[in-house]
Parts: C-alpha cells; structure tokens; sequence
C-alpha cells in the first residue's frame, strides 16, 4: 500500500474480511456439495489464491490491510481504532520462519496431493484449522510477529507486494522494494524456495 492506513480503516477493512471468510466457511459447510455451486471453493481457489495474489506485485502488500486476524484480534484486545499493544508472549527467536515453512508445507500437499482439495466441507474444515492455529498465534504473539515470520501468507503476499511498482514513497522501480526486506535467516530461505 502506498501509505499506511491508520488503526481504525486497517482493522475496519480486516473485520469485514474476517466477516466474509466466516460465511464462506459456513457455505462450504452447509452449502452446495458440487465445487462449482459452492462460493468457498470459488472464493478461496480463483479470487484469492490466484486474483488477490496476482494484485500484489502491482499494487504492494494489500493483505497487510485486508487479512482476516488483525481487526478480530484488535476487537478481542480491546485495541480497536489504536495502534496494537504488546502481545502477552514473546515471539521466540528460534521459531524464526519455521512455522510458515510447515503451515505453507501442508497448505501445498493440501492444494497439490490431496484428490480433492476443492470439495466444499474438507475446503471448509482445512480454512477452519488455518483460522484457528492463526488466529491463536495472533492472540499470543501479536499481529506483527505472527504475520511477519509464521504466517505464510503474509510473509508470501509481503514479499510479492514488496516487488510493486508502489511503495510507501510512491512509485519505484519494480522489484526495488525487496532490497528494503531484510535478510533472510536459513528458515526464510526454505520458505521461498518452497513457495517456488
């Protein structure tokens, strides 16, 4: 995003999009069995796996406003319209990428091997699970830790935003933006090759 949006927009835009994935897991759940009448499999296979990801190395880190944890967790802390507090337990150094390395690991064999990854109620419990280990890793770490190094979407769709020809600064050469990203540990280094 060219400029960051304050607390309340941010958190504003993160409950709406918490609101729209919790009735889509509830579609997948007790809407139509067939993938195709089923608006989870849609929403989570074409619009964000593939649209919103393709938005990223053109327009910048948009899930760092639109992902579905950092609105709930403010509300839940009380924080809603404020800057977030510090979390109630620190993000151990030894964890480093390790966490998005294993969640995006089962997310892939989950896309990749399972022979239907698009039927409506195992998509459903597979987003359910997703929420819940972040959504508990957000509760005790904090928005930015957990984001920053366990969740690997956020560290996936950072990187790729940090490619746009839009930066906090306006706009750039493309690709410039990652030189502002810090080095990556060992940890960061698997990931990306496994994201590739």
């Amino acid at each position: 995003l060219p400029q960051p949006l304050s607390p309340v927009v941010a958190q504003s835009l993160s409950l709406v999009s918490a609101i729209i994935l919790a009735t889509l897991i509830l579609l997948g759940f007790i809407g139509p069995r067939d993938p195709v009448e089923n608006l989870l499999p849609l929403a989570i296979w074409t619009l964000w796996w593939v649209a919103i990801v393709m938005l990223h190395p053109l327009f910048g880190n948009l899930w760092e406003a639109i992902n579905p944890f950092a609105g709930p967790h403010a509300l839940v802390t009380g924080r809603f319209g404020r800057a977030e507090g510090g979390p109630p337990l620190r993000y151990p150094a030894w964890a480093s990428y390790w966490p998005a390395v294993m969640i995006f690991f089962g997310f892939a064999w989950f896309q990749l091997v399972y022979p239907a990854p698009e039927d409506p109620t195992i998509l459903a419990a597979a987003v359910l699970v997703y929420v819940a280990i972040s959504f508990a890793g957000v509760l005790a770490f904090g928005v930015k830790d957990w984001l920053g190094k366990a969740d690997p979407f956020a560290v996936f769709l950072a990187q790729l935003g940090a490619a746009a020809p839009l930066g906090r600064g306006g706009l750039r050469w493309p690709g410039a933006g990652l030189l502002s990203l810090p080095v990556l540990p060992l940890s960061g280094v698997f990931f990306v090759l496994l994201t590739l």
